[in-house]
């Protein structure tokens, strides 16, 4: 089972270099056509998806403070 907090942010990024380097696409395109469909629903597949909507999620946690403190002042 994944861990963000085994392996960080940057062990993250790693793992789906790994993905995008085996599949010869990129993390966001390997997204766009696994959730349309055109890629069935494999094991990797299924955990490539699931560290791409962590990284996603972990993004947005770090932009979420931003936005708030500009929208502040």
């Amino acid at each position: 089972m994944f861990r963000i907090k085994d392996v960080g942010f940057a062990g993250l990024c790693e793992l789906l270099r790994e993905k995008e380097d085996k599949f010869g696409m990129s993390s966001i395109e390997f997204f766009n056509r696994y959730s349309a469909g055109e890629l069935g629903d494999a094991r990797e597949f299924i955990e490539w998806a699931g560290l791409y909507r962590t990284y996603l999620e972990l993004c947005h946690e770090q932009i979420q403070p931003t936005t708030r403190a500009k929208a502040a002042s």
